[in-house]
């Protein structure tokens, strides 16, 4: 009896094995049609055993080949979520996820709002239950980049928040998501200083050698550039010298230094620190020769040189100013 058992088990796994790779090999309905009946009556008969598990993952994956989403969906996160398979859950949770991402792109009248909902949940529930993954800095980066490409700020807050609460704040590859995410928050909402001490918490958990530094060191810049911005709209010149100082010293891209050293002049001018709006607007004349603040950085050279006490020099760039504008 247990021999005959153990056979028909056997005969069910090659029988379906083998009719779902026919229809993936050549389409046909009739073999995807006899692959889902074996995988159906082995999950009938066997579902405490442990090939189960790979059955229902096979299966899953068979309807979705056929593009019945929802089926395959429902396999995909009772393996994940109910089955306490720690082979299996976390494969079928990134399948699920993958899975909804697909039917949404597909459209043929899904609910968009409601399945982007539910692969979000997802998303959240696969980095709380599975942090140590590989692919949880993955899921965390998509979903959360999602919600703030759409402008849902708040979700990604609270999840960023109570991951960094926990072991994440000093794990690596998922914390430097985390904060890197928290900055990009922190940046839509105007919050500049707290964006740009984010995405130095981002630098600190990434490796010396990773690529994607330069963009954080490029947010830590524009972070500081912004707060600079808006304290000089405050006439607060103090605090966006130091901010825009900052910014030119971090930027990894020669436009934002450029800007940041040209604002940073315009508030050693607005603070009557002539000598050192001077010195700045001296080297930007000579580090950016064809920017097009040129002409202003002469007329403001001109100024900080008068009231530094030297007329003739300020004459000179005046004059330089005048021709420049009649080439």
């Amino acid at each position: 009896y247990r021999n005959a058992i153990a056979e028909l088990k056997l005969d069910l796994v090659v029988l379906a094995d083998y009719a779902h790779e026919q229809f993936r090999s050549g389409g046909d309905l009739d073999h995807a049609s006899s692959a889902e009946k074996y995988y159906r009556d082995f999950l009938q008969w066997f579902d405490r055993s442990e090939d189960a598990r790979r059955i229902r993952f096979q299966l899953a994956a068979l309807l979705a080949e056929q593009d019945r989403f929802e089926e395959a969906y429902a396999h995909y996160a009772f393996l994940a979520w109910s089955s306490n398979d720690e082979a299996f859950a976390p494969e079928a949770a990134i399948a699920g996820i993958r899975l909804i991402e697909t039917m949404v792109e597909q459209g043929n009248g899904v609910d968009a709002a409601l399945w982007q909902g539910r692969a979000y949940a997802d998303s959240v529930r696969f980095v709380e239950y599975f942090p140590s993954h590989e692919a949880a800095p993955v899921v965390l980066a998509r979903a959360g980049g999602r919600k703030l490409a759409a402008g849902e700020v708040e979700p990604v807050d609270n999840w960023v928040d109570s991951l960094l609460r926990g072991p994440a704040a000093s794990s690596g590859e998922l914390g430097r998501v985390a904060f890197s995410l928290r900055a990009q928050s922190a940046s839509l909402r105007g919050e500049h200083g707290k964006a740009a001490l984010a995405y130095r918490e981002a630098l600190h958990l990434s490796a010396p050698d990773d690529e994607r530094r330069h963009a954080l060191l490029l947010g830590e810049a524009q972070a500081y550039f912004a707060r600079g911005r808006a304290s000089a709209m405050a006439d607060d010149w103090g605090s966006a010298r130091s901010d825009f100082q900052e910014a030119a010293r971090l930027s990894p891209e020669t436009s934002l230094r450029a800007a940041a050293e040209y604002d940073l002049a315009a508030a050693r001018l607005a603070l009557e620190q002539w000598e050192e709006a001077v010195r700045l607007l001296e080297r930007y004349t000579v580090a950016y020769p064809e920017h097009e603040l040129q002409p202003e950085v002469q007329r403001k050279l001109a100024y900080a040189y008068i009231q530094q006490g030297s007329p003739g020099v300020a004459a000179d760039r005046y004059f330089d100013v005048g021709r420049s504008a009649n080439q």
